[in-house]
């Protein structure tokens, strides 16, 4: 059975994480290590008086099993990630950090312990250094909440915390909050919705670490003194919790949400989807219905996206088949729909570079940038969302979509006219599977043959990459279905959803 490993400097820790690894991979198996003076002994001497120790402890893990060790002390985590080890070593906190730099921004860092500050700090810099995003880190220890930790008053603990984390956010000097400690998870739960994102690492960690032991998520950026740089690896069909057999749209949406930061648990009769880092992404915050014989019951899996999303104003339902009778749906102001799923085995079909445009991977901030500004002009020519909070989720998606690329999971072509990005897409690596993303182009440069040029030039990229076969998702009434099928895909199993806008 795969394992999971987990190193602990407090007790408490163990039936959190056991808990988290139930509800996201109820197949694997878990292993923990608790060991207290680690942390004291960290900070009274420093961490490098321990680093013996904590490679000792990583070894044992190992040892009993483990197939990917989470250390979850923050103090002692990039202690734990230089140690030599078989298997891959993830701080806690990695994931999330990566999150937070990722739109850049002033990010606030929030530690009870004095010894956290330093590699807390070290690793947002680190992240942010390599996704290039500028990000500015804004102090805000609360010391004084550590106390009541120790004295086991941990209620206590925790509301002085949210305390000092909703003073933080009224003062309007932060853009987002990081907790930099494991036990302060449950402060992020309060904060839940608001306008400044407020992010934990646990639940992150513990998605990261699965998907790692799946083959289907993030490899962390220094495994151990053997990995010295990131390495694109194979990502995989399966998601956290197997994908079971899906259909192949579904397979690769979740793929792909796993590979942008999503998590993915199995309830049985349906998934629960999550992005934590983006909580306004509808299709990253969703469930997947997976018992066909309630397919009719529109009432009940609104009931149960209510509960599992209470703070959400849409409804976003992946459904196994079209109901039988959309009435009762759409009575619920739900809009049915079916997307035309395409597929080929065969490398799609590479049509020549119209005269008088530049084709280029995105690399730069510049491009990234003209990226970001290409979506923001869409949506200001179709009105589809408001402006603000839309610019706020692309900025997100690009920050998430940029690290999956320099990270080579996926990668992101454009046509560039005169200097201007006028037309996009993406390709993401789901183990054979190649899955494109975002196929746009301008109105006034449509119809001359540059989402055809794109549609191959990606799929040279992915096949170089051991991409076996070519997915893309369309509505059945997108006229690009045509293009589509000009370079070779064919229709496959279609997508059904219902979903309901929030009301702006």
């Amino acid at each position: 059975m795969p394992t999971l490993g987990f190193l602990h400097t407090a007790p408490v820790h163990v039936e959190t994480f056991r808990g988290l690894v139930r509800a996201a991979a109820p197949g694997a198996d878990d292993v923990h290590v608790v060991d207290e003076a680690l942390l004291a002994d960290a900070r009274t001497d420093g961490v490098d008086a321990v680093r013996a120790r904590v490679a000792t402890r990583v070894g044992g893990l190992v040892a009993a099993g483990a197939d990917v060790v989470v250390c979850t002390c923050s103090t002692i985590g990039a202690a734990a990630e230089q140690a030599p080890a078989a298997v891959p070593v993830l701080r806690v906190d990695r994931p999330m950090a990566r999150a937070a730099v990722a739109g850049g921004g002033r990010v606030g860092v929030v530690a009870a312990v004095g010894s956290t500050v330093g590699p807390t700090r070290a690793l947002l810099l680190e992240e942010a250094a390599a996704a290039g995003s500028g990000a500015a880190l804004v102090d805000a220890p609360c010391p004084a909440a550590w106390p009541l930790f120790e004295a086991g008053d941990v209620r206590g603990y925790l509301d002085a915390v949210a305390d000092h984390v909703d003073t933080l956010v009224g003062s309007g000097t932060v853009d987002v909050v990081v907790l930099a400690q494991a036990s302060m998870a449950p402060v992020a739960a309060r904060f839940a919705g608001g306008d400044v994102p407020v992010l934990a690492s646990p639940a992150a960690a513990v998605s990261a670490a699965v998907a790692l032991l799946a083959g289907a998520a993030v490899r962390p950026r220094t495994l151990s003194r053997r990995t010295e740089t990131p390495e694109p690896r194979d990502p995989g069909a399966a998601s956290v919790v197997g994908m079971r057999d899906l259909p192949p749209g579904w397979a690769t949406d979740l793929a792909v949400d796993v590979l942008m930061g999503s998590t993915v648990e199995d309830r049985g009769d349906h998934l629960v989807v999550r992005t934590p880092d983006n909580p306004t992404f509808h299709w990253g915050n969703c469930l997947f219905v997976l018992d066909d014989s309630r397919i009719d019951d529109p009432a009940h899996w609104l009931g149960v996206f209510a509960r599992t999303f209470p703070e959400a104003r849409w409804v976003a339902l992946g459904l196994p088949r079209l109901p039988a009778d959309l009435a009762p749906w759409t009575a619920l102001g739900l809009e049915v729909g079916l997307d035309d799923v395409l597929t080929t085995r065969e490398l799609p079909e590479l049509l020549p570079a119209p005269a008088g445009y530049d084709v280029r991977r995105l690399v730069s901030d510049e491009d990234w940038e003209q990226h970001t500004a290409h979506e923001l002009r869409e949506n200001a020519r179709t009105g589809e969302y408001p402006a603000e909070g839309h610019e706020r989720f692309v900025r997100a998606q690009t920050a998430s979509r940029r690290v999956v690329c320099e990270r080579g999971d996926a990668a992101w072509f454009a046509a560039f006219h005169e200097g201007t990005l006028v037309a996009d897409l993406g390709i993401v690596r789901c183990g054979d599977d190649a899955r494109y993303q975002s196929v746009g182009t301008e109105l006034e440069h449509r119809r001359r043959g540059l989402a055809g040029h794109l549609l191959g030039v990606a799929a040279r990229w992915a096949a170089d990459r051991g991409a076996r076969r070519w997915v893309i998702v369309t509505e059945v009434t997108n006229p690009a279905g045509r293009v589509y099928r000009s370079v070779g895909f064919a229709p496959d199993r279609g997508s059904a959803q219902a979903y309901r806008k929030p009301a702006y």
